[in-house]
């Protein structure tokens, strides 16, 4: 376990410890786990029953088959090399509990819209992650490096806020099924807010 959280600096703010923990009593961390529970529940019945249909996933034959993007192949490689690199920070500094920031598992579902084949579900999937891209831009407009102590590291960090928010925009300039869909297909957006 050592590799996962032995080299989070807990004296920092921010980064845990017994302070952070207990900075809330345990009946307000359940009552407002409740409530906030209780909110996306009714956020995530109330996108269901707002859903345009969809008739493309009503069909058995899928509309995208057969689409090739060959310049996703390089900006996979790119991608995932990127990714790698992240991962490989997370080892040496054993903050490996850091992969599971939101920065991070954004960029793992956009590995996959880079690695499948272009769907119904991959349209679905590329539009229900754009809700997620506030966090980079918060990430951007507000970094936080004071854990960051490795060559290139902050770098890195920039690098791939950056290709979080500018990958839509490439992957939209393919056209189908990277598009963010009509007004009313919105209600994939709630999604986001469901899974957080």
């Amino acid at each position: 376990m050592d590799f996962l959280i032995g080299g989070v600096d807990q004296s920092l703010a921010g980064n845990g410890g017994p302070q952070c923990y207990d900075f809330r009593s345990d009946t307000r961390k359940v009552l407002e786990t409740g409530l906030l529970l209780s909110i996306i529940y009714l956020i995530f019945k109330k996108s269901r029953l707002n859903k345009a249909p969809d008739s493309e996933s009503s069909k058995d034959v899928d509309l995208y088959s057969g689409r090739n993007y060959p310049s996703k192949q390089i900006v996979l490689v790119l991608y995932c090399l990127m990714m790698g690199i992240q991962i490989g920070f997370k080892f040496a500094t054993r903050t490996l509990i850091f992969l599971f920031q939101p920065c991070h598992i954004i960029s793992s579902i956009q590995i996959f819209l880079l690695a499948s084949p272009p769907s119904t579900f991959t349209a679905n999937v590329f539009r229900t992650h754009l809700g997620l891209l506030n966090g980079p831009m918060l990430a951007i407009l507000f970094p936080v490096l004071d854990t960051y102590f490795l060559p290139f590291e902050v770098e890195m960090y920039y690098i791939q806020h950056y290709a979080i928010v500018l990958l839509p925009l490439y992957l939209n300039s393919l056209g189908e099924p990277y598009n963010q869909g009509s007004l009313i297909s919105y209600w994939l957006v709630s999604y986001p807010v469901f899974i957080a």
